[in-house]
């Protein structure tokens, strides 16, 4: 954008949009070229792989910390509206 501005009109419209089927197609094709299909291991891309497993555990950390806190939450509630009604 910085070198050509004038391009800015044609570029945007291009990265903000979706894709469609054909464009998919392209897409996989090209890749295919290279030797990268949906058949092709995450193991062949450790970085992918890690990033997988971390992402994974990451997710279920946050889960769990959500729980506890709702749960914790949802005790002291409780607690406080049952000592009001046995007073």
């Amino acid at each position: 954008m910085e070198k050509n501005p004038e391009l800015k009109d044609e570029i945007v419209p291009l990265v903000t949009k979706g894709i469609s089927r054909e464009e998919a197609a392209k897409g996989e094709s090209f890749l295919a070229q290279y030797g990268l299909n949906r058949e092709l291991e995450n193991q062949l891309f450790p970085y992918i792989n890690q990033a997988s497993i971390k992402n994974y555990i990451t997710g279920l950390l946050e889960f769990t910390l959500m729980a506890t806190i709702l749960f914790l939450f949802n005790y002291f509630q409780y607690g406080f509206f049952y000592n009001k009604i046995r007073r």
